[in-house]
């Protein structure tokens, strides 16, 4: 946590360890807020390439099987282990703060927050308009807001809030 502490917009990603079994790792990662990418260690070195590419330009990854894994522990009602220790809930039951986001998330939803529509967004970043949508969707999913509209809303206190 002392990195995130000097530098708020470092990024860390995990190679998905092959020894040992995701009850051993899964809760550290979900319950951490530095922790933004799992990568499976088998991938091909062009998916691999690729993706990195997408986190650097702010993404996030974690693989399928990964999620199903937490998905299905979590339905299951086996929550042991999976806790916040600190907060002593589920780590996807509590929605993240906006000072959680990416730096390109926060780009986007600034100007999300000015009225611009995603085509505008996605020329001002050289992007794809569907990766703008995709940025906004992973934006309002872990504010656990309902649309771009709230999602806006909370940047804009938060900012007002920090000045």
């Amino acid at each position: 946590m002392r990195l995130s502490s000097f530098h708020p917009d470092a990024m860390v990603a995990l190679l998905e360890p092959r020894d040992q079994s995701p009850d051993s790792f899964v809760p550290k990662v979900f319950a951490s807020r530095l922790v933004r990418s799992v990568l499976p260690a088998n991938l091909k070195a062009g998916i691999m390439i690729s993706i990195v590419r997408f986190m650097l330009s702010g993404g996030e990854y974690f693989s399928s099987k990964l999620l199903r894994y937490y998905v299905k522990k979590a339905a299951l009602g086996s929550s042991e282990g999976m806790q916040d220790r600190q907060f002593g809930e589920s780590a996807f039951s509590r929605p993240m703060q906006v000072s959680d986001l990416t730096r390109r998330e926060l780009e986007i939803l600034e100007l999300v927050s000015r009225g611009m529509q995603n085509k505008m967004i996605a020329t001002q970043f050289s992007l794809s308009e569907h990766t703008v949508k995709i940025h906004l969707h992973n934006i309002i999913s872990k504010l656990g807001t309902s649309n771009r509209t709230e999602a806006a809303a909370r940047f804009r206190d938060y900012k007002a809030a920090a000045d």
